[in-house]
């Protein structure tokens, strides 16, 4: 067993990793020797002691509740080797607790704290490039924690000092962008790490890693199939589909094939993950999965379902100064059509096919799911 100095007492060897080892210790300068957990360098070569003293270095200027942060380091008493010491999280990996996160509401707020947790590092001018949940760790609050910034990259770094070259491969392929994953980009950007927490919020719904071409198969992989909403709307908790549809649109706007496409900046994704937390926690609703919500017609507007509305005629409306709100469009014609040929009215959840409206410009479209289709590729269709 490695010595880690008087502090450091009793290791116990964890799991291996792959360039570098894990145990668990105790602090003895603690008032009940609390367990904390020590990561020494598996490999001496001169490259990866230089990747592993930089995370010593970044770990220790950490001071966020979000991401791990060193309690200590030094070198072994006999071999010499680097080591960091961070605390132990019983609870262990993210990964590990997918069955534990809770209500869907509570995943959000989970993801938020992790994308908090990543922001607070790119302030710092790192770039994570190993995001993935088996890098986060979560406390005994249960609160996720960013860890294992071995492949960071420094921003402020001077090229020609730098331990990882453009040409080398980095993170976990399921989970990082396709430039990183070739080995293509000179200086990896936050919208890197802004794909993999796009992944990772997939994951975070499914259990199951999203990988693939991201702008044309995602449609085809939603957060919860479209069928499960419409046969099983009944059964879902409050809040289920709208916080499923909502986590899917964050998805859409991250793991997207070009960087240029996807949010560029953690700071943006946060806010729009903590506008998902208020419609959610508002007992807002949304349309279901893969509708188009965006007007169609005047692309300002947003769909909503059709409400009782008294008539106004054309000359009415057009004559209206300003403009009647989408309150006071006709909708009597519209909903007796419906009845008629669909014997429902057009308060009905999961109505195939679907009448929606334009808050804006009061366009209607008449949307149908399409089940002609491949079942992979269920889809609304205008």
């Amino acid at each position: 067993m490695p010595d880690f100095g008087p502090r450091w007492r009793n290791p116990k060897r964890l799991q291996p990793g792959g360039q570098a080892q894990t145990f668990l210790v105790e602090d003895a300068e603690s008032p009940e020797s609390r367990l904390c957990v020590a990561k020494i360098l598996n490999n001496p070569r001169e490259d990866r002691k230089s990747r592993f003293l930089r995370e010593v270095e970044v770990t220790a200027s950490f001071d966020h509740p979000n991401v791990v942060r060193s309690l200590g380091s030094g070198l072994t008493a006999k071999s010499k080797f680097p080591y960091f010491v961070m605390p132990y999280y019983k609870r262990g990996t993210l990964e590990a607790n997918y069955t534990q996160l809770g209500s869907s509401l509570n995943r959000i707020r989970l993801f938020r704290a992790i994308c908090e947790g990543v922001f607070y590092a790119h302030s710092k001018l790192l770039i994570h490039r190993d995001l993935k949940p088996a890098n986060i760790f979560m406390d005994e609050q249960g609160l996720p924690v960013v860890g294992d910034f071995g492949l960071c990259y420094r921003r402020d770094e001077d090229p020609e000092e730098r331990d990882t070259q453009p040409s080398e491969v980095v993170g976990a392929r399921k989970y990082v962008p396709r430039e990183w994953r070739e080995g293509k980009v000179e200086n990896p950007e936050p919208t890197g790490d802004i794909y993999s927490l796009g992944k990772i919020l997939y994951w975070m719904f499914t259990g199951r890693a999203f990988d693939g071409h991201e702008d044309d198969h995602l449609i085809d992989h939603p957060i919860v199939p479209a069928s499960t909403v419409l046969h099983n709307r009944s059964e879902a908790p409050p809040g289920w589909t709208v916080a499923h549809s909502l986590a899917h649109e964050l998805v859409s706007q991250t793991v997207r094939r070009s960087s240029t496409d996807r949010l560029k900046s953690v700071a943006e994704l946060i806010d729009k993950v903590g506008t998902v937390i208020d419609r959610v926690e508002s007992g807002g609703r949304v349309l279901d999965f893969n509708l188009p919500k965006r007007c169609l017609f005047c692309a300002t507007g947003v769909y909503e379902l059709p409400k009782n509305m008294p008539f106004y005629s054309r000359e009415e409306r057009r004559n209206a100064r300003p403009k009647p709100a989408i309150d006071n469009w006709a909708f009597s014609g519209l909903q007796q059509f419906v009845r008629r040929e669909m014997g429902v009215g057009l308060e009905s959840p999961g109505l195939i096919p679907i009448y929606l409206v334009c808050d804006v410009c009061g366009n209607i479209q008449h949307f149908r799911f399409d089940l002609t289709s491949d079942k992979s590729g269920q889809r609304w269709n205008p």
